[in-house]
């Protein structure tokens, strides 16, 4: 019984910091694969070309790269953010972009018909993605976007290497 209460404390400060690093890191996700999701669609071109290159990069370097260039990198172009914020910001825009390419791909999923079906109700363009498109491309999202927030918590466990103490 002594054991327990002495692991204890520092178990769940340690699970504290993971929650804290998947919470953080899951609306950072969410916000930037919409974000980057639909501007993958944009028609646009430097929206396109900002969205894309965001996606390619993040979803070409490993989340322990990012960790430590955010953490280690950074800070030599003056740019210095708590280790907490780094984890947080490296995962999220980490899963962020995986996340874009399946907002992406739900949108590009919707049938034609729908879009048409959207012009045909004199609405704009945006009025069409956001009233129709979006509303239905999110049931097709929800799975693979639990796989991305699974993979984020999973991901959590990296920022022991920039100093975090977290549950593992």
């Amino acid at each position: 019984m002594s054991d327990l209460s002495l692991f204890l404390p520092p178990l769940l400060r340690g699970f504290g910091t993971t929650l804290t690093l998947a919470g953080g890191g899951f609306v950072v996700t969410v916000v930037l694969a919409f974000l980057a999701g639909l501007a993958g669609r944009s028609r646009w071109v430097p929206v396109r070309v900002v969205a894309r290159g965001y996606i390619e990069t993040f979803r070409g370097t490993s989340a322990l790269v990012q960790l430590f260039w955010f953490f280690y990198v950074l800070p030599h172009f003056g740019i210095r953010l708590d280790e907490m914020m780094v984890g947080i910001v490296a995962l999220g825009l980490n899963s962020g972009a995986y996340g874009a390419e399946i907002i992406r791909g739900a949108v590009n999923a919707v049938p034609a018909g729908q879009w048409e079906a959207g012009r045909a109700l004199n609405f704009s363009p945006r009025q069409t993605l956001w009233r129709i498109a979006v509303p239905q491309a999110i049931p097709t999202a929800l799975p693979p976007l639990g796989n991305i927030l699974i993979e984020l918590l999973k991901n959590t466990a990296l920022v022991s290497l920039i100093t975090v103490a977290d549950l593992t």
